[in-house]
């Protein structure tokens, strides 16, 4: 187990950047952080962020200046949880290339004083292509869309 990894409970953790962490207009998304996640805190974990319309998609970094602003969050019911974010995300686990998106364990870092991380969380990245895609530069997508 990872040095900083979350030890209360040897809790599964999750990294959320898009319309798990916004208040989206998605009935399942608002459904999935009420009853699955429960919120640690603003983190950030290497990566580039994209605007594709509704929602943002997450690619890995290029460079190690990249990140992505969210929340980390806890599990509760970790492989309950776990299938219904895959299965919200268009992803397929066993076949990481056929969904939508694809779920990756990454190192999270918080932004808390002492409590940085890193910590061993999953997050979503986008399986698609990004080039005609507007990037959301500072990787923050609540800020993005508080610019429209």
């Amino acid at each position: 187990m990872p040095e900083h990894e979350e030890r209360a409970g040897a809790r599964e953790l999750v990294f959320v950047y898009g319309t798990l962490w916004t208040a989206s207009g998605y009935r399942e998304a608002r459904h999935l952080a009420r009853r699955c996640l429960q919120d640690l805190g603003p983190a950030w974990i290497p990566g580039r962020l994209y605007d594709l319309g509704r929602h943002p998609g997450a690619v890995p970094a290029r460079r190690a200046n990249e990140r992505i602003h969210g929340r980390l969050c806890a599990l509760t019911g970790a492989q309950s949880c776990l299938r219904r974010l895959d299965a919200f995300e268009d992803c397929a686990p066993d076949e990481p290339a056929r969904g939508q998106y694809r779920r990756e364990r990454v190192q999270a870092h918080r932004v808390r004083p002492g409590r940085n991380g890193p910590y061993w969380c999953w997050a979503y990245f986008f399986n698609g292509r990004v080039t005609a895609r507007p990037r959301i530069p500072h990787g923050d997508y609540r800020r993005w869309l508080r610019r429209l």
